[in-house]
């Protein structure tokens, strides 16, 4: 009986333990409905909701040069924004973009803050383009892509998107996703700014769980495969006259674009210059300051529809452990890029009007479409 009871005295011990209480952090958050403003002229003037938990006082901080200081309605959850006339640009007495600070106070004194971008930028909308990939061309310029259609236009149901990866920091700014558009910008090259910042991008779908759904190649470039001096013609044929993700035309690392698992319709980046790991792996800098990256894989499935799903979930993995990716049999699915019939497939990787050529036991057509 005493062992008993001193079993039950170590035991009430050690719930004291368990149940007992810090005190609270006095915390707060800031959470703008956007991340960005865009205004079509200068002049003009929007406004953006937010979100304030725990928040006494909030107050703008910090303001583009030449702009109007924000106007914050706390209790209505508001933030009114005004961009500078056309003539203090012209004059240089304001520029056409910049972020606005914001900072709060708990109740309890502790800060909190929140930025927003403001941009007098042309918006373009390409959502009436059906693809995997998007071709951009425009500096300084804010673009809306279908965040609820597939390659092949079967819907999705996107809760919001975000940069998967990109191929330098801050390369894809602003991600947004608002009636079923997917928004995102992209600045001016650093040594020109009459030219677009080159790169490549993925940006996801993900549903109201947290689950990547679907993604899209966001190829950057000075490149217009629509003119015909940016065409090659093959066996009557017409074919870019570059790789997918190129950045270059000049034979290198630059000009070998991103890279593909066959019949996967999400880009691996390509290099920045070519290395050799100690332990065998190849890899590649993905930035030219020394951060590297592997092709990872991961093991698949004996399952097809396994390793479809791992495909659109995981599009930074290689998938690896059978002969056939999709497939345990050898050769056991023809039809990734294409459907059976010739025509462009749900997961062909090329922008809209154009394809991966296809050929069956009989040559079909392939190139722009």
């Amino acid at each position: 009986m005493k062992g008993f009871v001193r079993l039950m005295a170590v035991v009430v011990t050690a719930a004291v333990f368990v149940v007992a209480c810090s005190k609270d952090k006095d915390s707060g958050k800031i959470t703008l409905d956007s991340p960005a403003v865009f205004f079509a002229q200068a002049g003009g003037s929007a406004t953006v909701g937010f979100t304030a938990q725990n928040i006494k006082t909030l107050s703008a901080t910090s303001k583009p040069t030449g702009w109007d200081e924000a106007v914050v309605d706390l209790a209505g959850a508001m933030i009114s924004v005004k961009a500078p006339s056309s003539e203090d640009i012209e004059s240089g007495d304001a520029v056409k973009t910049g972020s606005f600070s914001f900072t709060g106070y708990t109740p309890g004194g502790t800060l909190v803050s929140a930025t927003l971008f403001a941009g007098i930028v042309t918006t373009k909308d390409i959502s009436a383009e059906v693809a995997n990939s998007y071709i951009v061309t425009e500096p300084e310029t804010n673009y809306l892509i279908d965040a609820t259609r597939k390659g092949d236009g079967s819907q999705l149901a996107t809760s919001y998107v975000d940069v998967v990866w990109q191929t330098a920091s801050g390369f894809v700014q602003y991600a947004d996703f608002e009636d079923g558009k997917a928004s995102f910008y992209i600045g001016a090259d650093s040594d020109d700014a009459t030219k677009i910042k080159q790169g490549n991008a993925v940006i996801g779908a993900y549903d109201a769980d947290g689950e990547l759904i679907w993604s899209w190649h966001i190829w950057a470039t000075e490149y217009d495969p629509s003119q015909v001096a940016g065409q090659q013609t093959v066996g009557g044929n017409v074919f870019m006259d570059r790789n997918l993700g190129a950045t270059s035309l000049v034979k290198g690392p630059q000009s070998a674009g991103c890279f593909y698992q066959w019949g996967r319709k999400d880009p691996f980046q390509g290099p920045y210059t070519w290395m050799m790991f100690l332990n065998g792996n190849a890899g590649w800098s993905n930035d030219g300051i020394g951060k590297f990256m592997t092709l990872r894989g991961f093991a698949s499935s004996n399952v097809p529809s396994e390793n479809l799903v791992a495909s659109v979930r995981q599009p930074y993995r290689y998938i690896v452990g059978v002969s056939d990716w999709l497939s345990p049999a050898v050769g056991g699915e023809d039809y990734r890029w294409s459907n059976a019939d010739g025509t462009k497939g749900v997961f062909d990787p090329c922008p809209d009007g154009w394809r991966v050529p296809f050929r069956a036991r009989e040559p079909l057509p392939h190139g722009p479409i």
